[in-house]
């Protein structure tokens, strides 16, 4: 397969996604990403007063998904807000468990998702939750053992780069797992795709919010502008976008290694022409 065929499957899969199940998981969205944003700001706010400085600073949301990992320099040692990211990922992880053995119910409600969640995908939530608090704290200090070399600003972008990415694979992996049950085979190929879908949907999701920050969100922070707390009307606001982004990072986690693991992107172009089926991996998931 080349990167061709492999972008016409996932985006294909993610249109296809938005376009059946967008309106029927919003509501269910909203309050995951509800959760999501108690979490992280449990994680986030409560922190040294450099992660507050930058929270208030910056937009909420480009603090959650950019700027969290760039702040090698200016915070004390590692801190608990450098997993609010992971557990965003981690609630969409548990979504999307919910969402793909629930799909073709009429309705899509949260007890409906709830409901088709077991203990032992949770137990692999959490596993993966752990490994990935354990690889990010070694990039954290493997940056600090390489600074002070002319390859310092490559090595923070890249690191910075990984740290968003390893999140992604291995909340994948758990996700196909406990939705297929397949046995993993992978390639330094399929890794080296699924990094370019994760920069695909970062680059979407950074489009999509510039133009809400400027367009939607700065008409209702003008008039506090320069107030203390405006920081919190911004997450507030942030709430429906963060919604938005849930089928998105679905995909992501669950379709690239899918696509590899049992080799179906023929298959399942084959059964979506004939049957109209807006995904071919129904059918192989674990119930």
């Amino acid at each position: 397969m080349n990167l061709a065929d492999f972008f016409q499957n996932f985006f294909k899969e993610l249109i296809q996604s938005y376009k059946l199940s967008f309106k029927k998981t919003y509501t269910v969205s909203l309050i995951f990403a509800l959760f999501s944003i108690v979490g992280v700001c449990i994680l986030m706010l409560p922190g040294s007063t450099a992660v507050l400085d930058s929270v208030k600073r910056h937009y909420f949301l480009d603090e959650l998904f950019t700027n969290i990992y760039s702040n090698y320099d200016s915070l004390p040692g590692y801190q608990f807000s450098y997993f609010a990211y992971p557990l965003f990922l981690i609630f969409v992880s548990i979504f999307a468990i919910g969402f793909y053995r629930s799909r073709r119910s009429a309705n899509l409600s949260l007890q409906t998702f709830i409901s088709s969640i077991k203990l032992n995908d949770l137990g692999n939530i959490i596993m993966a939750g752990i490994i990935i608090l354990i690889i990010d704290f070694l990039l954290y200090y493997l940056y600090g053992l390489l600074i002070k070399t002319l390859l310092d600003n490559y090595i923070k972008i890249t690191l910075s780069y990984f740290r968003g990415f390893v999140p992604i694979l291995i909340l994948g992996i758990a996700v196909s797992r406990s939705l297929f049950g397949a046995e993993l085979r992978t390639t330094f190929k399929s890794l080296f795709f699924t990094y370019f879908a994760f920069f695909i949907i970062a680059a979407i999701r950074h489009s999509f919010q510039y133009f809400f920050e400027v367009e939607i969100m700065w008409p209702f922070t003008w008039p506090i502008l320069h107030n203390d707390k405006k920081y919190l009307v911004e997450i507030f606001l942030s709430i429906p976008l963060l919604a938005s982004y849930f089928l998105a990072y679905t995909i992501l986690l669950s379709f690239p290694l899918r696509i590899y693991w049992l080799n179906t992107v023929q298959e399942t172009t084959d059964r979506d022409e004939t049957e109209g089926n807006n995904t071919g991996l129904d059918s192989d998931i674990v119930e």
